[in-house]
């Protein structure tokens, strides 16, 4: 191609379809990052003692990491399915995402075999809080790494 005459992006999958498939993308991103975090969780389990993490960060943190990862994978991922508009798609799904932390992890209690047993913690809502943001801080400052369907490339 020449510098007058650009490709044009075509999107194999309509645009209807496409934000069809933002929500169910995004919670099955969600589970599986949950999966993952397990498995890795169980491999570092057999390398250190399991209050090992605590001990050196001095806070519960091992669920706020996931939930941290969770939340980026949920961001990132419905916002790269969107057809268009990808940044507000980011916002959209971080306020969702938001929204059912808030309910699924505000009173967070230490398990019952922490030496805090039972207590509540917002570290792990403060966490997933970060990880929601760095994924809407990616989307909004990484550039549009899928440009949008109809939209010329250089």
């Amino acid at each position: 191609m020449d510098r007058f005459h650009r490709a044009v992006v075509v999107d194999p999958v309509p645009a209807a379809l496409r934000w069809l498939l933002v929500v169910p993308t995004t919670i099955v991103t969600w589970i599986a990052t949950m999966f993952a975090m397990a498995i890795a969780s169980a491999l570092v389990h057999g390398m250190l003692p399991l209050d090992a993490i605590d001990r050196i960060a001095g806070i519960e943190i091992r669920e706020g990491i996931v939930g941290a990862l969770a939340a980026f994978a949920w961001v990132v991922s419905g916002s790269v399915m969107a057809p268009s508009r990808r940044r507000w798609a980011s916002l959209a799904l971080f306020a969702l995402g938001a929204w059912a932390a808030y309910h699924l992890l505000w009173d967070w209690r230490f398990p019952e075999n922490h030496p805090l047993g039972y207590q509540i913690s917002r570290v792990p809502f403060y966490l997933t809080m970060i990880g929601g943001i760095a994924g809407v801080a990616t989307i909004w400052l990484g550039g549009d790494p899928v440009p949008d369907p109809g939209q010329a490339v250089p």
